[in-house]
């Protein structure tokens, strides 16, 4: 009974540390989907950055997948199932 009880308590605490991982990287990336966006509002102007443009754009959606990913890895569903074709 201790060691299903030691195996239970390890487990709720494995899952806390995902949790709160999660919330910290959610944040930063956050931080980082704001700072792409202020600066595709910036270059949106300049004339020739069409491709850059386009790249931020990129960035921004691959780190809204990984979102995405973390966002399944914390509810305890396989990550990889969450991806976009």
């Amino acid at each position: 009974m201790q060691e299903s009880q030691l195996k239970s308590g390890g487990a709720k605490t494995q899952a806390q540390e995902v949790s709160l991982l999660s919330h910290e990287l959610r944040g930063d990336l956050n931080s980082i989907l704001l700072a792409l966006q202020a600066l595709r509002l910036e270059l949106s102007n300049v004339p020739n950055v069409q491709e850059s443009l386009a790249e931020l754009d990129r960035l921004r959606q691959t780190v809204l997948d990984t979102v995405e990913k973390i966002d399944a890895l914390g509810h305890g569903k396989n990550p990889s199932a969450s991806r976009r074709p």
